[in-house]
């Protein structure tokens, strides 16, 4: 089977405004956008549901995040993807927590029968924030500040290959 190439687009600014995350490109005109899954400080409980009741056109719930994926790994049976996650800088254990909610997510698309070796898994800790630090610091209440941190508290999906074979 002939490899697809695809380019990653990442465009933080968009990302930062209107919660839309990596965009996968293959050489056909089909793609696939991983929606962000949002999660509470310190905790691996995703506050999507929460934010949905905010912000309907930005954010996703949880459960419709977690279909779009199931639906996408099983449309595309031969896709690998990698489920990254992030932390803020204000939250503690940083690496293991990013790891955590990565494998949480993992669990449940295992759980609604994805054959496991289909996911790989990866915490970055808050090593590539959305929002760094000096831009949520200008940011005038705290409750402003809770919402740009909670944009780095996160998990999202990418492609990483698209030959998996059993």
């Amino acid at each position: 089977m002939k490899k697809l190439v695809f380019n990653v687009i990442v465009l933080p600014f968009i990302v930062a405004l209107f919660g839309f995350t990596v965009a996968v490109r293959k050489t056909s005109p089909t793609e696939l956008r991983s929606t962000y899954i949002y999660f509470n400080t310190n905790s691996i409980i995703s506050c999507n549901d929460s934010l949905h009741q905010l912000d309907s056109m930005r954010v996703q719930t949880f459960d419709y995040a977690c279909k779009e994926m199931i639906t996408i790994l099983k449309e595309n049976p031969t896709i690998i993807i990698e489920v990254v996650g992030h932390a803020s800088t204000q939250e503690k254990n940083h690496e293991l927590l990013s790891l955590y909610r990565a494998q949480l997510i993992k669990e449940i698309l295992v759980a609604k029968s994805v054959n496991t070796k289909r996911i790989k898994t990866r915490g970055w800790g808050n090593h590539k924030l959305l929002i760094k630090d000096d831009f949520i610091k200008k940011a005038r209440t705290k409750e402003e500040k809770q919402s740009l941190h909670i944009r780095n508290q996160r998990v999202y999906y990418r492609v990483i290959d698209w030959d998996f074979k059993e």
